[in-house]
């Protein structure tokens, strides 16, 4: 599984129609349920780069989430999936991105750098070590 996460104004701009509305986070809301705001893109040989998946020309190629948790099931597939946000919140600065099966071997999670040259990426999954997480919990990136 990997996140393309896409939370910036300037980034999270598209004028395809194929794209999902962005999640409206809110100082009253402190949970958000992702699953219809999600898009998704089966690599099934598992060689797509973020660069390429975040290239206009792969933009059509995501399907918006139909589901409120999507459920591939056991699969040899790598799965891109990106969502936008609007962060309209004044009281909250930080939040946690929790996954419900922590037994995905992989998960990577690509955010615009603060300095819009580039993303950052933070690793996390079943296969990686506990250490190298930025909060000591199974389900969170």
């Amino acid at each position: 599984m990997v996140i393309l996460a896409l939370c910036t104004p300037v980034l999270a701009q598209s004028n395809d129609p194929h794209t999902s509305e962005a999640l409206i986070l809110a100082d009253e809301q402190g949970k958000y349920p992702l699953g219809l705001y999600l898009e998704i893109l089966e690599d099934p040989g598992r060689e797509l780069t973020i660069d390429e998946v975040s290239s206009p020309e792969f933009s059509s190629r995501f399907v918006p989430s139909q589901v409120e948790v999507p459920n591939n099931g056991f699969t040899d597939s790598a799965y891109w999936v990106r969502f936008r946000l609007d962060n309209e919140t004044r009281h909250t600065d930080e939040w946690l991105l929790a996954l419900d099966f922590p037994n995905m071997h992989y998960v990577d999670l690509y955010t615009p750098s603060p300095d819009a040259e580039g993303v950052e990426v933070k690793q996390t999954g079943f296969l990686r070590p506990v250490s190298a997480r930025d909060v000591l919990y199974p389900r969170c990136i």
